[in-house]
Protein backbone atom coordinates (compact mmCIF):
# COMPACT_ATOMS: atom_id res chain seq x y z
CA UNK A 1 0.00 0.00 0.00
CA UNK A 2 0.98 3.66 -0.33
CA UNK A 3 2.55 5.62 2.50
CA UNK A 4 3.07 9.37 2.72
CA UNK A 5 6.49 9.91 4.27
CA UNK A 6 7.44 13.30 5.63
CA UNK A 7 11.19 13.61 5.00
CA UNK A 8 14.13 15.98 5.17
CA UNK A 9 16.45 16.08 2.16
CA UNK A 10 20.20 16.78 1.92
CA UNK A 11 19.56 20.55 2.09
CA UNK A 12 17.45 20.18 5.25
CA UNK A 13 14.28 20.98 3.34
CA UNK A 14 11.14 19.23 4.62
CA UNK A 15 8.95 17.65 1.98
CA UNK A 16 6.64 14.67 1.43
CA UNK A 17 7.21 11.64 -0.77
CA UNK A 18 4.84 8.80 -1.63
CA UNK A 19 6.30 5.33 -1.17
CA UNK A 20 4.70 1.96 -1.84
CA UNK A 21 5.64 -0.60 0.81
CA UNK A 22 4.20 -3.51 2.75
CA UNK A 23 4.49 -1.70 6.10
CA UNK A 24 5.38 1.63 7.63
CA UNK A 25 8.78 0.28 8.70
CA UNK A 26 9.57 -0.74 5.12
CA UNK A 27 8.46 2.68 3.86
CA UNK A 28 10.81 4.32 6.36
CA UNK A 29 13.64 2.05 5.22
CA UNK A 30 13.01 2.90 1.57
CA UNK A 31 13.11 6.62 2.43
CA UNK A 32 16.53 6.09 4.02
CA UNK A 33 17.73 4.27 0.90
CA UNK A 34 16.56 7.26 -1.16
CA UNK A 35 18.92 9.41 0.94
CA UNK A 36 16.13 11.08 2.90
CA UNK A 37 15.72 11.45 6.65
CA UNK A 38 12.20 10.15 7.45
CA UNK A 39 10.28 12.27 9.95
CA UNK A 40 6.76 10.83 9.88
CA UNK A 41 4.97 8.00 8.07
CA UNK A 42 1.24 7.60 7.51
CA UNK A 43 -0.82 5.37 5.21
CA UNK A 44 -2.20 6.90 2.07
CA UNK A 45 -4.23 5.70 -0.86
CA UNK A 46 -3.33 6.49 -4.41
CA UNK A 47 -5.60 9.30 -5.55
CA UNK A 48 -4.84 9.34 -9.27
CA UNK A 49 -7.22 7.25 -11.34
CA UNK A 50 -5.84 4.78 -13.84
CA UNK A 51 -6.61 7.11 -16.76
CA UNK A 52 -4.69 9.97 -15.09
CA UNK A 53 -1.40 8.14 -14.58
CA UNK A 54 1.80 8.34 -16.53
CA UNK A 55 2.24 5.40 -18.91
CA UNK A 56 5.83 4.36 -18.19
CA UNK A 57 6.23 2.21 -21.32
CA UNK A 58 4.90 4.96 -23.61
CA UNK A 59 7.05 7.56 -21.86
CA UNK A 60 10.18 5.40 -22.18
CA UNK A 61 9.54 4.71 -25.88
CA UNK A 62 8.91 8.36 -26.75
CA UNK A 63 11.87 9.59 -24.70
CA UNK A 64 14.13 6.99 -26.34
CA UNK A 65 13.11 8.12 -29.83
CA UNK A 66 13.53 11.82 -29.05
CA UNK A 67 16.93 11.47 -27.37
CA UNK A 68 18.21 9.13 -30.11
CA UNK A 69 17.17 11.78 -32.66
CA UNK A 70 19.56 14.27 -31.07
CA UNK A 71 17.10 16.31 -28.98
CA UNK A 72 18.43 17.27 -25.57
CA UNK A 73 16.93 15.57 -22.55
CA UNK A 74 15.38 18.76 -21.18
CA UNK A 75 13.82 19.69 -24.51
CA UNK A 76 12.47 16.16 -24.98
CA UNK A 77 10.76 16.11 -21.59
CA UNK A 78 9.45 19.65 -22.05
CA UNK A 79 7.98 18.64 -25.39
CA UNK A 80 6.29 15.62 -23.86
CA UNK A 81 4.91 17.81 -21.06
CA UNK A 82 3.52 20.37 -23.51
CA UNK A 83 1.80 17.67 -25.54
CA UNK A 84 0.31 15.93 -22.49
CA UNK A 85 -3.34 16.77 -21.77
CA UNK A 86 -3.86 14.80 -18.56
CA UNK A 87 -3.25 16.73 -15.34
CA UNK A 88 -1.04 14.35 -13.36
CA UNK A 89 1.39 13.33 -16.14
CA UNK A 90 1.67 16.95 -17.29
CA UNK A 91 2.55 18.10 -13.78
CA UNK A 92 5.08 15.31 -13.28
CA UNK A 93 6.85 15.90 -16.60
CA UNK A 94 6.93 19.67 -16.05
CA UNK A 95 8.55 19.11 -12.67
CA UNK A 96 11.12 16.77 -14.24
CA UNK A 97 12.06 19.45 -16.78
CA UNK A 98 12.33 22.08 -14.06
CA UNK A 99 14.64 19.93 -11.92
CA UNK A 100 16.81 19.09 -14.93
CA UNK A 101 17.23 22.79 -15.70
CA UNK A 102 18.27 23.31 -12.08
CA UNK A 103 21.05 20.77 -12.54
CA UNK A 104 19.51 17.63 -11.00
CA UNK A 105 20.11 14.21 -12.51
CA UNK A 106 17.17 12.57 -14.24
CA UNK A 107 17.12 9.61 -11.84
CA UNK A 108 17.14 11.94 -8.82
CA UNK A 109 14.29 13.97 -10.32
CA UNK A 110 12.28 10.79 -10.93
CA UNK A 111 12.80 9.64 -7.33
CA UNK A 112 10.70 12.61 -6.20
CA UNK A 113 7.70 11.05 -8.02
CA UNK A 114 7.67 7.41 -6.87
CA UNK A 115 4.01 6.97 -7.86
CA UNK A 116 4.85 7.73 -11.47
CA UNK A 117 8.31 6.17 -11.73
CA UNK A 118 8.87 2.77 -10.04
CA UNK A 119 12.27 2.11 -8.42
CA UNK A 120 13.16 -0.34 -11.16
CA UNK A 121 12.76 2.26 -13.89
CA UNK A 122 14.71 4.80 -11.83
CA UNK A 123 17.51 2.25 -11.44
CA UNK A 124 17.68 1.70 -15.19
CA UNK A 125 17.93 5.46 -15.77
CA UNK A 126 20.63 5.75 -13.08
CA UNK A 127 22.66 3.01 -14.75
CA UNK A 128 22.33 4.89 -18.07
CA UNK A 129 23.70 8.04 -16.44
CA UNK A 130 26.98 6.24 -15.76
CA UNK A 131 27.28 4.96 -19.33
CA UNK A 132 25.78 8.05 -21.05
CA UNK A 133 23.61 5.81 -23.24
CA UNK A 134 20.04 6.53 -22.22
CA UNK A 135 18.36 5.28 -25.45
CA UNK A 136 19.96 1.84 -25.11
CA UNK A 137 18.98 1.57 -21.44
CA UNK A 138 15.41 2.58 -22.21
CA UNK A 139 15.33 0.00 -25.01
CA UNK A 140 16.39 -2.72 -22.56
CA UNK A 141 13.65 -1.65 -20.16
CA UNK A 142 11.06 -1.78 -22.95
CA UNK A 143 12.19 -5.30 -23.91
CA UNK A 144 11.95 -6.31 -20.26
CA UNK A 145 8.45 -4.82 -19.94
CA UNK A 146 7.38 -6.56 -23.14
CA UNK A 147 8.46 -9.94 -21.74
CA UNK A 148 6.45 -9.35 -18.56
CA UNK A 149 3.37 -8.30 -20.52
CA UNK A 150 3.64 -11.44 -22.65
CA UNK A 151 3.59 -13.72 -19.61
CA UNK A 152 0.71 -11.80 -18.04
CA UNK A 153 -1.31 -11.80 -21.26
CA UNK A 154 -0.90 -15.57 -21.62
CA UNK A 155 -2.25 -16.19 -18.14
CA UNK A 156 -5.06 -13.65 -18.62
CA UNK A 157 -6.08 -15.03 -22.01
CA UNK A 158 -6.13 -18.59 -20.69
CA UNK A 159 -8.35 -17.63 -17.77
CA UNK A 160 -10.70 -15.40 -19.78
CA UNK A 161 -12.83 -18.12 -21.38
CA UNK A 162 -13.38 -20.16 -18.17
CA UNK A 163 -14.31 -16.95 -16.31
CA UNK A 164 -16.79 -15.93 -19.00
CA UNK A 165 -18.27 -19.43 -19.04
CA UNK A 166 -18.57 -19.52 -15.26
CA UNK A 167 -20.13 -16.03 -15.14
CA UNK A 168 -22.66 -16.84 -17.86
CA UNK A 169 -23.58 -20.12 -16.19
CA UNK A 170 -24.00 -18.44 -12.80
CA UNK A 171 -26.17 -15.72 -14.36
CA UNK A 172 -28.43 -18.25 -16.10
CA UNK A 173 -28.73 -20.34 -12.94
CA UNK A 174 -29.54 -17.30 -10.82
CA UNK A 175 -32.20 -16.14 -13.29
CA UNK A 176 -33.83 -19.54 -13.25
CA UNK A 177 -33.76 -19.75 -9.44
CA UNK A 178 -35.10 -16.22 -8.86
CA UNK A 179 -37.67 -15.95 -11.67
CA UNK A 180 -38.43 -19.26 -13.40
CA UNK A 181 -38.52 -21.56 -10.36
CA UNK A 182 -40.98 -19.37 -8.36
CA UNK A 183 -43.33 -19.40 -11.39
CA UNK A 184 -43.35 -23.18 -11.40
CA UNK A 185 -43.77 -23.19 -7.60
CA UNK A 186 -47.01 -21.21 -7.92
CA UNK A 187 -48.35 -23.63 -10.53
CA UNK A 188 -47.43 -26.77 -8.57
CA UNK A 189 -48.81 -25.33 -5.32
CA UNK A 190 -52.27 -25.03 -6.83
CA UNK A 191 -52.17 -28.50 -8.37
CA UNK A 192 -52.39 -30.34 -5.04
CA UNK A 193 -50.01 -33.05 -6.19
CA UNK A 194 -47.24 -34.54 -4.03
CA UNK A 195 -43.95 -33.48 -5.55
CA UNK A 196 -40.68 -35.45 -5.58
CA UNK A 197 -38.28 -34.41 -2.83
CA UNK A 198 -35.78 -32.90 -5.28
CA UNK A 199 -38.43 -30.71 -6.83
CA UNK A 200 -39.68 -29.62 -3.39
CA UNK A 201 -36.20 -28.58 -2.31
CA UNK A 202 -35.61 -26.70 -5.56
CA UNK A 203 -38.95 -24.89 -5.42
CA UNK A 204 -38.50 -23.91 -1.78
CA UNK A 205 -35.02 -22.60 -2.55
CA UNK A 206 -36.38 -20.56 -5.46
CA UNK A 207 -39.19 -19.07 -3.35
CA UNK A 208 -36.71 -18.21 -0.59
CA UNK A 209 -34.30 -16.51 -3.01
CA UNK A 210 -37.11 -14.45 -4.54
CA UNK A 211 -38.42 -13.37 -1.12
CA UNK A 212 -34.97 -12.46 0.20
CA UNK A 213 -33.67 -11.00 -3.05
CA UNK A 214 -33.21 -7.39 -1.76
CA UNK A 215 -31.18 -8.53 1.26
CA UNK A 216 -29.16 -10.99 -0.77
CA UNK A 217 -28.40 -8.26 -3.32
CA UNK A 218 -27.25 -5.97 -0.52
CA UNK A 219 -25.02 -8.70 0.92
CA UNK A 220 -23.53 -9.37 -2.53
CA UNK A 221 -22.88 -5.65 -3.02
CA UNK A 222 -21.15 -5.41 0.37
CA UNK A 223 -19.04 -8.49 -0.36
CA UNK A 224 -18.05 -6.99 -3.73
CA UNK A 225 -17.12 -3.69 -2.08
CA UNK A 226 -14.98 -5.45 0.53
CA UNK A 227 -13.26 -7.55 -2.14
CA UNK A 228 -12.58 -4.45 -4.23
CA UNK A 229 -11.16 -2.65 -1.19
CA UNK A 230 -8.85 -5.58 -0.48
CA UNK A 231 -7.73 -5.76 -4.10
CA UNK A 232 -7.15 -2.00 -4.36
CA UNK A 233 -4.74 -2.20 -1.40
CA UNK A 234 -2.49 -4.52 -3.40
CA UNK A 235 0.24 -3.19 -5.69
CA UNK A 236 -1.38 -2.87 -9.17
CA UNK A 237 1.46 -4.86 -10.68
CA UNK A 238 0.85 -7.72 -8.23
CA UNK A 239 -2.95 -8.00 -8.36
CA UNK A 240 -3.18 -10.63 -11.08
CA UNK A 241 -0.50 -12.68 -9.34
CA UNK A 242 -2.33 -12.39 -6.02
CA UNK A 243 -5.50 -13.74 -7.65
CA UNK A 244 -3.56 -16.55 -9.32
CA UNK A 245 -1.88 -17.45 -6.04
CA UNK A 246 -5.23 -17.95 -4.32
CA UNK A 247 -6.66 -20.07 -7.15
CA UNK A 248 -6.76 -23.81 -6.40
CA UNK A 249 -3.69 -25.62 -7.69
CA UNK A 250 -2.01 -22.48 -9.00
CA UNK A 251 0.31 -21.54 -6.12
CA UNK A 252 3.35 -23.29 -7.61
CA UNK A 253 2.79 -21.69 -11.02
CA UNK A 254 2.46 -18.26 -9.39
CA UNK A 255 5.77 -18.81 -7.59
CA UNK A 256 7.42 -19.78 -10.89
CA UNK A 257 6.11 -16.62 -12.55
CA UNK A 258 7.50 -14.51 -9.69
CA UNK A 259 10.90 -16.18 -10.03
CA UNK A 260 11.00 -15.61 -13.79
CA UNK A 261 10.18 -11.92 -13.24
CA UNK A 262 12.87 -11.69 -10.60
CA UNK A 263 15.53 -13.31 -12.79
CA UNK A 264 14.69 -11.17 -15.80
CA UNK A 265 14.77 -8.03 -13.66
CA UNK A 266 18.15 -8.93 -12.19
CA UNK A 267 19.46 -9.74 -15.67
CA UNK A 268 18.44 -6.34 -16.99
CA UNK A 269 19.94 -4.49 -14.03
CA UNK A 270 23.23 -6.42 -14.06
CA UNK A 271 23.55 -5.93 -17.82
CA UNK A 272 23.17 -2.20 -17.19
CA UNK A 273 26.19 -2.16 -14.90
CA UNK A 274 24.45 -2.23 -11.52
CA UNK A 275 26.16 -4.33 -8.86
CA UNK A 276 24.42 -7.43 -7.50
CA UNK A 277 23.52 -6.11 -4.05
CA UNK A 278 21.98 -2.93 -5.51
CA UNK A 279 20.13 -4.97 -8.16
CA UNK A 280 18.62 -7.14 -5.42
CA UNK A 281 17.33 -4.01 -3.69
CA UNK A 282 15.83 -2.56 -6.87
CA UNK A 283 14.15 -5.86 -7.75
CA UNK A 284 12.01 -5.88 -4.60
CA UNK A 285 8.87 -4.44 -6.30
CA UNK A 286 8.62 -7.39 -8.72
CA UNK A 287 8.29 -10.06 -6.01
CA UNK A 288 5.45 -10.67 -3.59
CA UNK A 289 5.32 -8.46 -0.47
CA UNK A 290 5.84 -11.60 1.63
CA UNK A 291 9.02 -12.42 -0.32
CA UNK A 292 10.64 -9.00 -0.09
CA UNK A 293 12.06 -9.90 3.30
CA UNK A 294 13.66 -12.97 1.72
CA UNK A 295 15.20 -10.75 -0.95
CA UNK A 296 16.61 -8.50 1.79
CA UNK A 297 18.18 -11.56 3.43
CA UNK A 298 19.66 -12.62 0.10
CA UNK A 299 21.14 -9.15 -0.28
CA UNK A 300 22.68 -9.39 3.20
CA UNK A 301 24.22 -12.75 2.30
CA UNK A 302 25.68 -11.28 -0.89
CA UNK A 303 27.13 -8.37 1.06
CA UNK A 304 28.67 -10.95 3.38
CA UNK A 305 30.56 -12.49 0.47
CA UNK A 306 28.22 -15.30 -0.63
CA UNK A 307 27.51 -15.96 -4.30
CA UNK A 308 24.23 -14.61 -5.66
CA UNK A 309 23.04 -18.07 -6.74
CA UNK A 310 23.57 -19.62 -3.31
CA UNK A 311 22.09 -16.60 -1.55
CA UNK A 312 18.88 -16.87 -3.60
CA UNK A 313 18.75 -20.61 -2.98
CA UNK A 314 19.18 -20.17 0.79
CA UNK A 315 16.15 -17.84 1.01
CA UNK A 316 13.91 -19.96 -1.23
CA UNK A 317 14.08 -17.80 -4.37
CA UNK A 318 15.86 -20.30 -6.58
CA UNK A 319 14.76 -23.64 -8.01
CA UNK A 320 17.29 -26.52 -8.19
CA UNK A 321 17.63 -26.16 -11.96
CA UNK A 322 17.97 -22.39 -11.72
CA UNK A 323 20.69 -22.84 -9.10
CA UNK A 324 22.74 -24.95 -11.50
CA UNK A 325 22.31 -22.45 -14.33
CA UNK A 326 23.21 -19.46 -12.17
CA UNK A 327 26.30 -21.22 -10.81
CA UNK A 328 27.41 -21.87 -14.37
CA UNK A 329 26.91 -18.18 -15.14
CA UNK A 330 28.96 -17.14 -12.13
CA UNK A 331 31.81 -19.47 -13.12
CA UNK A 332 31.87 -18.11 -16.68
CA UNK A 333 31.42 -14.48 -15.65
CA UNK A 334 28.10 -14.17 -17.54
CA UNK A 335 25.62 -14.07 -14.67
CA UNK A 336 23.35 -11.53 -16.39
CA UNK A 337 23.06 -13.66 -19.52
CA UNK A 338 22.39 -16.80 -17.49
CA UNK A 339 19.73 -15.02 -15.44
CA UNK A 340 17.98 -14.07 -18.68
CA UNK A 341 18.16 -17.67 -19.92
CA UNK A 342 16.82 -18.96 -16.62
CA UNK A 343 13.93 -16.51 -16.83
CA UNK A 344 13.24 -17.66 -20.39
CA UNK A 345 13.21 -21.29 -19.24
CA UNK A 346 10.69 -20.55 -16.48
CA UNK A 347 8.55 -18.50 -18.86
CA UNK A 348 8.42 -21.46 -21.24
CA UNK A 349 7.46 -23.67 -18.31
CA UNK A 350 4.68 -21.23 -17.45
CA UNK A 351 3.43 -21.21 -21.05
CA UNK A 352 3.20 -25.01 -21.09
CA UNK A 353 1.34 -24.97 -17.76
CA UNK A 354 -1.10 -22.34 -19.04
CA UNK A 355 -1.86 -24.31 -22.20
CA UNK A 356 -2.46 -27.50 -20.25
CA UNK A 357 -4.61 -25.75 -17.68
CA UNK A 358 -6.76 -24.02 -20.27
CA UNK A 359 -7.28 -27.28 -22.15
CA UNK A 360 -8.56 -28.96 -18.96
CA UNK A 361 -10.34 -26.22 -17.01
CA UNK A 362 -12.57 -24.93 -19.82
CA UNK A 363 -14.19 -28.32 -20.57
CA UNK A 364 -14.59 -29.03 -16.86
CA UNK A 365 -16.35 -25.70 -16.32
CA UNK A 366 -18.58 -26.36 -19.32
CA UNK A 367 -19.55 -29.77 -17.98
CA UNK A 368 -20.16 -28.37 -14.48
CA UNK A 369 -22.35 -25.52 -15.73
CA UNK A 370 -24.30 -27.90 -17.99
CA UNK A 371 -24.87 -30.31 -15.10
CA UNK A 372 -26.13 -27.57 -12.77
CA UNK A 373 -28.55 -26.17 -15.34
CA UNK A 374 -29.59 -29.68 -16.34
CA UNK A 375 -30.35 -30.64 -12.71
CA UNK A 376 -32.43 -27.49 -12.23
CA UNK A 377 -34.43 -28.15 -15.41
CA UNK A 378 -34.92 -31.83 -14.52
CA UNK A 379 -36.30 -31.10 -11.05
CA UNK A 380 -38.58 -28.43 -12.52
CA UNK A 381 -40.14 -30.80 -15.00
CA UNK A 382 -40.00 -33.98 -12.91
CA UNK A 383 -43.60 -33.51 -11.61
CA UNK A 384 -44.81 -33.05 -15.18
CA UNK A 385 -43.02 -36.22 -16.29
CA UNK A 386 -44.50 -38.19 -13.36
CA UNK A 387 -47.99 -36.83 -14.11
CA UNK A 388 -47.77 -37.80 -17.78
CA UNK A 389 -46.62 -41.30 -16.76
CA UNK A 390 -49.65 -41.66 -14.44
CA UNK A 391 -52.04 -40.63 -17.24
CA UNK A 392 -50.69 -43.41 -19.43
Amino acid sequence: MWFEVRVSDARARVTSVAIMAASAAEARQQALQMRYVPLAVKPQRASAAWWDRLDIDLFAEELRILVAAGITLVEAIEGLAEREERATPKRVLADLARQLREGAALSAAMERHPRSFPPLFVGVVRSAETTSDLPQALGKYLDYSSHLRTVRSRVTSASMYPCILLTAGAAVTLFMMVYVVPQFAAVYQNSGRVLPWGSRVLLEAGVFLKAQWPWLSLAAALATAVAWWRVSAVDPGQRWLALLRHAPGCRRAAHTIVLSRLYRTLAMLLAGGIVVREALRMAKPVVDPAQRGALDRARALVEGGQDCSQALADVGLCTPLALRMLRAGERSGSLAEMLARTAQFHEHETSVWVERLSSVVAPLFMVAVSLVIGVVVWFLYAPIFSASGALR
